[in-house]
């Protein structure tokens, strides 16, 4: 998938989940930072460019990433939501798999 392709499947589940969410959609500049951040967390930790969504169950291979490069908690944070929101639109991913990192 590229970006675009992620970008249309992000809007999609906001159409899709808007009843079932209190709140609204995220803003169009939330929703490119989250592709970007998502993008560019599987770049640097697996040294090529993303083609699916399989590798973000690795959750100890992203942790490792982060401790070894002293991440603060603020990238963290901000890696770890463009994981979940494209997780959760794309693959259905819980965002209790990410509670304990």
């Amino acid at each position: 998938m590229d970006e675009n392709e992620f970008r249309i499947a992000l809007n999609d589940y906001y159409e899709k989940t808007k009843s079932h969410r209190e709140g609204r959609k995220p803003a169009n500049k939330s929703i490119n930072m989250y592709i970007k951040n998502l993008f560019k967390l599987h770049r640097e930790v697996y040294g090529k460019e993303l083609s699916d969504l399989e590798w973000v169950s690795d959750l100890d291979g992203i942790s490792k990433y982060f401790d070894s490069m002293g991440r603060s908690v603020s990238t963290r944070r901000n890696y770890l939501t463009a994981v979940l929101i494209c997780g959760r639109a794309i693959n259905g991913i819980s965002q209790e798999d990410y509670t304990n990192m």
